[in-house]
């Protein structure tokens, strides 16, 4: 259906663009205000292709303050020719190489690139075009892209060098896949690229450069909410891979549009993973977490000066009221909120069959935050339990310090939060038992403790996890406690047999030096995306 182009002064005198369709609706272009400020939206897009191809143009505000020095040929595409005609006297009055091409004429455009086989391709994007006309722009970009790849094909690489384009911030364990991965990673720092056309121009920069095999986002940070980043990595014909580390309900939910046949899913607990199965994705692996060597690689001192240590927050009010911000939340819900957390403490439920329960909301995206509500109260309770069960036999607990205090009261040790990777490995080599608490989210997995306790030299005493047994062997590698109870009896054993404590740690670091670093789980998701 389409749509006549209407060009008209808005109320600053500049002109400004609507499209009326036959059935009554219409859709502005440009601002009916102040059109002419639009320059600040593509002010943060530096241009690094040879050719740079706008697609959707407008009326060319958009384009006035783009330096487009350093390219070659720019050409600019849209589906009507009188609003090529205003953006390209705008742009051609201080750059030459400007072609227009209309958007139904794709061969031009594909001549174009022929014409240049060597040239980076840089797409730009006039975001109310493409909301007016997406398939036809989205046809566009792929064509191009297809094209630009036939020319200039992606080398061949073997396993031990594949090239990965990880969307790095400061998120768990972004750190430690780049060290891993070593020469072979290329980051996009996504929290310094604002989102939209600054982060996809970022994106296609590194794709055109690098040539990546594969992209690698920790539960789909640093990928738009849009899709214009997975449509792209589509079009390049890249596959994407997206590590859950916590509960990837919400972010799947979230992303659930763009999920496409390139998108791999590895989850962290392998409980979670029928329910992502059925999410669209390209495959489904579990994928447990590991230690990096480069941070908990240490020496460990001879004389632990610490008794007894957990390192970790309360999650008490402030962090249930952050939960309860995110969602349609009612104080007079409390009340289940409650009943569900002592099921799952009691072993009554798990974290994924509490949304299969009698809930407030009947919408899936509440009904998961309700149950990561439940889920985290549970936790909550269960490390005030075990924490103060344990107060007596000199806990220290490390994080959140006033909110411990409050819980344990005068007898409590509750010192300053640390610093991941340089004050946390020394923690655990000070504490002669590192007391581990594992969250209710988890229905079966372990947490990072178990892998970075051990490779810094120090003991762990954990909760029963069924990931725990299948990962190191009970007593020679992983001492656990089923009840408070037994918790108590084997710190006391611990502390007066501190004999007994080195050999169970000398096996667990062991164990992980040989199977649970960074660097064994990113070996393990390639192959899950290579085969």
């Amino acid at each position: 259906m389409q749509a006549q182009l209407k060009i008209f002064p808005a109320q600053s005198g500049a002109d400004t663009a609507r499209l009326d369709y036959p059935d009554g609706r219409s859709m502005h272009l440009h601002s009916t205000i102040s059109p002419e400020r639009e320059p600040e939206s593509l002010l943060d897009t530096p241009i690094w292709g040879d050719l740079v191809v706008v697609l959707g143009v407008g009326l060319g505000y958009q384009l006035d303050q783009v330096d487009f020095s350093t390219a070659q040929r720019i050409v600019l595409v849209d589906v009507y020719d009188p609003l090529l005609e205003r953006a390209s006297a705008r742009l051609r009055s201080r750059k030459t190489g400007v072609t227009c091409v209309n958007a139904r004429d794709i061969h031009r455009l594909v001549a174009a690139l022929d014409s240049a086989p060597q040239a980076s391709l840089q797409l730009l994007k006039h975001p109310a075009s493409h909301r007016a006309f997406p398939e036809v722009y989205a046809a566009l970009a792929s064509a191009l892209i297809q094209v630009r790849t036939k020319l200039t094909p992606p080398q061949t690489a073997g396993p031990k060098a594949r090239r990965v384009l990880l969307m790095q911030g400061r998120y768990f364990l972004e750190r430690e896949i780049a060290e891993a991965l070593g020469e072979r990673v290329h980051l996009l720092h996504y929290q310094k690229v604002p989102e939209g056309s600054p982060r996809q121009s970022a994106f296609q920069a590194l794709i055109e450069k690098e040539r990546p095999d594969v992209i690698l986002s920790i539960g789909f940070k640093g990928f738009d909410r849009e899709g214009a980043l997975f449509e792209m990595a589509e079009h390049y014909g890249i596959p994407v891979a997206v590590w859950f580390l916590d509960d990837p309900r919400l972010g799947t939910l979230a992303f659930s549009e763009h999920i496409g046949t390139n998108v791999h899913a590895f989850v962290w607990d392998s409980a979670y993973a029928p329910w992502l199965k059925k999410q669209g994705f390209a495959s489904v692996a579990v994928l447990p977490l590991g230690a990096s060597e480069t941070v908990f690689q240490t020496h460990r001192r001879d004389r632990p000066d610490l008794p007894l240590s957990f390192v970790g927050s309360a999650l008490g009010r402030d962090f249930l009221n952050n939960i309860r911000a995110r969602f349609l939340w009612d104080p007079a819900h409390q009340e289940s909120v409650n009943e569900r957390a002592h099921q799952l403490l009691s072993g009554e439920i798990d974290a994924l069959s509490i949304t299969h329960t009698e809930l407030p909301h009947r919408d899936e995206l509440n009904r998961i935050w309700f149950a990561n509500l439940a889920i985290h109260t549970a936790s909550h309770l269960k490390r005030v339990g075990v924490c103060r069960a344990l107060v007596s036999q000199n806990l220290a607990t490390f994080g959140d310090p006033e909110a411990w205090q409050g819980i344990l009261g005068s007898e409590g040790q509750c010192r300053p939060s640390l610093d991941y990777y340089t004050e946390l490995a020394g923690v655990y080599q000070r504490s002669a038992i590192n007391l581990n608490i594992t969250s209710c989210q988890m229905p079966t997995t372990v947490n990072q403790r178990l892998f970075d306790v051990p490779l810094a030299g120090g003991f762990l005493l954990t909760d029963p996890q069924a990931d725990a047994l299948c990962l190191f062997k009970e007593d020679k590698e992983v001492v656990i406690y089923r009840s408070i109870e037994e918790a108590q009896d084997k710190v006391r054993f611990f502390t007066q047999n501190p004999s007994a404590r080195l050999p169970i740690i000398q096996a667990a670091r062991r164990r992980v030096l040989a199977e649970h670093l960074v660097s064994h789980r990113v070996r393990t998701l390639l192959q899950g995306v290579f085969g």
